[in-house]
């Protein structure tokens, strides 16, 4: 990320993600059903029903299809005109954002639908390929942060390109993968299972409604903070969203390897093993959030100014969102 900051500057790097963001707050769309994904397919898999893994990948597939659907129409349309009409952006960046905006929507949708495929990954317990995945993630995009300094003029569309293609070259390894090592992957066809969309779907509302409520906070205040202030306070909130998601996605990673075999083990009906784990995960990942959040708090000045070098205005405030709220950004 210092890279990107120092390439594109603040206030594009501001841009880049308050753009990205109009299409994230449709994200949670996927996330509230990525779970519920993951806990059905684990539970066919406790079950050894082939047939019944195969209808549940299946009809798991077809919702996150039609959601993709629905999604690029509404986010092309109503997201394109608030874009244009509604958000604080220079009239020389508009081309710029309305490229970053069309790229965003396309790999939002790629990541949507690939959703399942990730989900099975995770049900089979394969947390090597997801681990080196997410290595091989990270180091492409460092070669595009790297790529980025010797590119001259459009960086921001560039950029926006490029970190396109690394989520084709993810989300296709993963599509890959699954289509050659699981059986309930290949010979896809449209399907809708009632008994198994409806007990998917209605699993996952609550979710929807927490995931709903987060999106609206996160992104929400993203594209807020752009109609008042613009921007140069983006690209501060991005940087503290960053730090945030890392301690977070450090946590949610213990959840990710545990959560499968919690669901295995509720389906074969060994309800005290399944207890017992997930008393377990849920005290390490306690103590493990505490042994990381609680020095990054305390110190978090010294560590963007060591991790960055040059720390966007407003930066250190946005951990607060009473002390954001109260910054003249004039």
């Amino acid at each position: 990320m210092p890279i990107v900051l120092k390439s594109l500057g603040a206030s594009d790097y501001g841009l880049y993600y308050v753009v990205g963001g109009v299409v994230t707050m449709f994200s949670f769309i996927g996330g509230s059903l990525s779970s519920g994904s993951q806990r059905f397919i684990a539970y066919a898999l406790g079950k050894d029903d082939v047939r019944l893994l195969k209808q549940t990948f299946d009809t798991t597939l077809s919702i996150y299809i039609v959601f993709a659907i629905i999604s690029f129409v509404v986010l092309e349309l109503a997201g394109v005109w608030f874009l244009n009409c509604q958000m604080n952006i220079p009239t020389d960046k508009l081309t710029a954002a309305n490229w970053v905006y069309q790229f965003s929507l396309l790999a939002f949708v790629i990541n949507l639908i690939i959703i399942p495929y990730i989900a099975t990954v995770i049900a089979h317990e394969r947390m090597s390929l997801f681990a080196y995945l997410s290595i091989l993630e990270c180091i492409l995009k460092l070669g595009v942060a790297i790529v980025l300094q010797f590119i001259l003029e459009n960086q921001l569309v560039v950029y926006a390109i490029l970190i396109f293609v690394v989520a084709i070259l993810v989300q296709g390894i993963y599509f890959l993968y699954c289509r050659f090592h699981f059986v309930e992957c290949r010979n896809y066809r449209l399907l809708w299972n009632s008994k198994i969309g409806m007990e998917l779907l209605t699993y996952s509302g609550w979710n929807v409604v927490g995931s709903l409520a987060i999106i609206s906070r996160q992104q929400g205040l993203n594209v807020l903070l752009n109609l008042f202030f613009g921007t140069i306070l983006n690209a501060a909130r991005s940087i503290a969203q960053q730090i945030n998601g890392v301690l977070t996605q450090f946590v949610n990673n213990l959840y990710m390897a545990t959560r499968p075999q919690i669901t295995k083990l509720y389906a074969a009906g060994d309800s005290k093993e399944m207890w017992n784990l997930v008393f377990r995960s849920a005290k390490l990942a306690f103590y493990l959030l505490i042994l990381v959040s609680i020095p990054s708090v305390i110190e978090m000045n010294a560590i963007l100014t060591l991790w960055l070098g040059s720390v966007p205005q407003y930066t250190v405030g946005m951990r607060i969102f009473a002390e954001s709220c109260g910054l003249n950004a004039s």
